[in-house]
């Protein structure tokens, strides 16, 4: 109280404790809080405890205090550093798996947490104090982030069953950043083109409706067949969609939006996304039906997908009376395409005149069309009927059709 300075013992730098009691005390969890736009869960407890004590499996997240809890991954860390204040980060995975939640973290009063006695230590070791309910969050961010597209495949020769019916089509898997709501997708905002920059040269094609959504669940990742009609289309094309290098899309605005209902983000078609994986168009075509007019002589055959006009060969083509054990048969000499012109046999089996397309018409030579009169067969639909080879015709990446003898 004189102003006088206290003094250390003789012979003495430092002074020994004369009694020391430790922290017994059990550290608790005072405040969490959440952002699904950074998928951070910021968790604050009563004094100090130590990061690398923290197990991932004694945290339970719950949308409501009586609900079925949801655990997290081991891919989910927190940040090194003890503190009274620890960030959970969570993993990708993890992340995605909760937006496909309809009902848990969408808001703050669908946000609890328990945590077990040994999810965390603090630095004298004592265990976290048991919590007997969830707690519910002090804060809540949205997710404000919209999905972008990551990358994206094409499958040129998948095939769709429409009607008990196998038709080629081409599949699309889109791979994005996060969660996307399925039951908002709108196809028709995708557009494939052949070059990642829209210039005069390129060919593109905006898809329309879908035959088949591969998923159900709403996930990172959308499959879905294109329409027949719509893969026919690409598939006329010469250069979109035949190799990975004439493969790239593009995107309008609103294709699909995340569990939030954020929006995705566009893509230009001058800097349209390449391809990832490319597999290509290796299905053999198909007759799928044909229709005969006497009256005109004419023969139109109609394939499952597009083929190569020009690669038809009419000698490859035999009418017959009946489906087995046919009496009387008419192979084809030859034919006539388009302007009345016949085909002619040529080293490269392009000698047809007709456009790429699925239906092909083919005209009979009199002479073979005055034989199939005297034959006295397709009078009918009863006894009327075509078996070709494989040879008949190509589709329009090469691949020889299914014969039907």
């Amino acid at each position: 109280m004189n102003g006088l300075g206290a003094l250390m013992p003789a012979n003495s730098s430092s002074l020994g404790v004369s009694s020391f009691v430790s922290d017994v005390t059990r550290p608790f969890l005072v405040s969490f809080s959440v952002s699904m736009n950074t998928g951070a869960l910021s968790l604050t407890f009563s004094e100090t405890v130590v990061a690398s004590t923290f197990s991932v499996s004694g945290l339970s997240l719950f949308a409501s205090p009586f609900a079925t809890p949801v655990s997290l991954s081991s891919l989910s860390h927190v940040d090194i550093g003890d503190s009274s204040v620890l960030t959970l980060r969570l993993s990708d995975s993890d992340l995605n798996r909760l937006k496909a939640l309809d009902n848990l973290l969408r808001n703050q009063s669908s946000s609890f947490i328990q945590l077990a006695a040994d999810s965390v230590r603090d630095v004298f070791n004592n265990v976290l104090s048991a919590m007997t309910s969830p707690m519910g969050a002090s804060a809540f961010v949205s997710d404000a982030t919209p999905p972008t597209l990551v990358s994206f495949d094409l499958d040129a020769g998948s095939m769709v069953v429409l009607d008990y019916v196998a038709w080629p089509t081409m599949t699309l898997t889109l791979r994005f950043s996060e969660t996307v709501r399925i039951s908002t997708l709108k196809p028709t905002r995708v557009t494939l083109q052949s070059s990642a920059v829209a210039i005069s040269q390129t060919q593109s094609f905006a898809l329309g409706s879908l035959a088949l959504v591969g998923a159900t669940a709403d996930s990172t990742i959308l499959t879905y067949k294109l329409n027949v009609s719509d893969a026919n289309s690409v598939k006329l094309l010469s250069r979109l969609a035949k190799s990975a290098n004439g493969t790239f899309i593009s995107l309008a605005t609103g294709l699909v939006d995340d569990m939030a209902g954020n929006s995705m983000v566009p893509i230009s078609p001058s800097l349209a996304l390449a391809v990832q994986v490319f597999v290509p168009d290796t299905a053999p075509p198909r007759l799928a039906r044909f229709s005969m007019d006497v009256n005109r002589g004419a023969c139109s055959l109609t394939f499952d997908e597009p083929v190569l006009g020009a690669s038809l060969e009419p000698p490859q083509m035999t009418l017959q009376d009946s489906v087995r054990n046919p009496t009387r048969t008419l192979r084809l000499s030859g034919g006539l395409g388009a302007s009345s012109l016949a085909w002619v046999a040529t080293a490269n089996r392009t000698g047809f005149m007709a456009d790429n397309n699925t239906v092909v018409v083919v005209s009979l030579t009199l002479t073979d069309l005055n034989s199939l009169k005297a034959a006295h067969f397709c009078r009918g639909a009863d006894d009327c009927f075509l078996v070709h080879t494989g040879l008949l015709v190509r589709d329009v990446v090469g691949n020889a059709i299914q014969p039907c003898v």
